[in-house]
């Protein structure tokens, strides 16, 4: 009896320590004390963040398994940090950043002013989000987004296509939300040498909201006088873990956060990176569908630009 004593302390005491956890609470500030909204916080290599909210304050429940690893934070016209979990005090100081462009020499054709082209379209009838099981076997399925923040960035070459029109005037994106109304990040990137996201071209974070459950969302950028660069730009969704955006059923096992970024088959293969666990990674979104990969069919973000001369 004793022995099956001395077994369930052990066997309790064990599962307990799986199930440790550290709450970490802090509020994002610049350098010089003002308090920056809608941050990014991720834990390098994990599924695990969370954003800011308006007073610049967040929570983020992590097991104790992490507490020696790292988080990064992230926030538009600031540099990047990084933080041991251990070393993490009630306030994280960011810095900003000044950003060296390329010159973009644009030269208009008086006779066509005003001209305005739309890139990569989408018809709203087709576009979709993508879902999965949750379980194997399952006849529940969720949508496929990750659970911590997370940036998903679409690739705008400048071709003849464009027709010397240059500048960024509007941004048509088809989202779908679980929750009305629904906040999310929107991004403008330069490119690198690796053809991957670099910096961010808009001066301060663009939080856009959805009024609707499905539909296009279309963001005026006409003052925002961005000019697309010869090796174009990057357009970047960016999902926020807000309060606002969360839903949570009997049927799913953890919350989903909304907007969720609709796509669209094409026979292209778009270039497509995801920014998550603190680090740009490459995805290739081939159509999950078997009637689809006959014809050699792509999942391609459905967003569009508009640019004008």
């Amino acid at each position: 009896m004793r022995f099956l004593f001395i077994t369930i302390v052990f066997v309790f005491s064990f599962t307990a320590s799986l199930y440790s956890q550290i709450e970490l609470k802090a509020t994002v500030k610049n350098e010089n004390g003002k308090v920056l909204p809608y941050a990014s916080i991720m834990v390098k290599d994990y599924a695990n963040g969370t954003t800011s909210d308006i007073d610049g304050r967040f929570v983020l429940v992590l097991p104790d398994s992490l507490f020696n690893d790292t988080l990064i934070f992230s926030y538009v016209g600031y540099v990047r940090k990084s933080i041991c979990v251990n070393d993490l005090t009630d306030c994280v100081s960011l810095e900003s950043k000044i950003i060296s462009l390329n010159e973009v020499i644009v030269s208009v054709d008086r006779g066509n002013k005003n001209k305005t082209i739309r890139i990569h379209k989408f018809r709203k009838r087709n576009c979709f989000i993508r879902f999965k099981q949750m379980s194997y076997g399952d006849s529940i399925f969720k949508p496929t987004r990750s659970k911590e923040p997370s940036i998903e960035a679409m690739y705008f070459p400048y071709t003849k296509d464009y027709k010397d029109c240059r500048k960024l005037k509007e941004i048509w994106i088809y989202m779908v939300s679980y929750s009305v109304p629904s906040y999310f990040g929107l991004h403008i990137y330069s490119v690198n040498t690796n053809n991957a996201p670099d910096n961010d071209l808009l001066n301060e974070p663009k939080i856009i909201r959805v009024d609707h459950s499905i539909g296009i969302v279309k963001i005026d950028l006409e003052n925002e006088n961005i000019w697309i660069p010869d090796d174009g730009i990057f357009v970047g969704v960016e999902l926020l873990i807000l309060p606002e955006n969360k839903l949570m059923t009997d049927d799913l096992l953890a919350p989903i956060y909304s907007p969720f970024l609709g796509f669209s088959k094409s026979k292209k293969k778009e270039v497509y990176w995801i920014y998550s666990k603190g680090r740009w990674s490459y995805e290739d979104y081939i159509s999950t569908s078997s009637y689809f990969i006959q014809r050699n069919k792509n999942d391609s973000p459905a967003i569009s630009i508009i640019v004008s001369d």
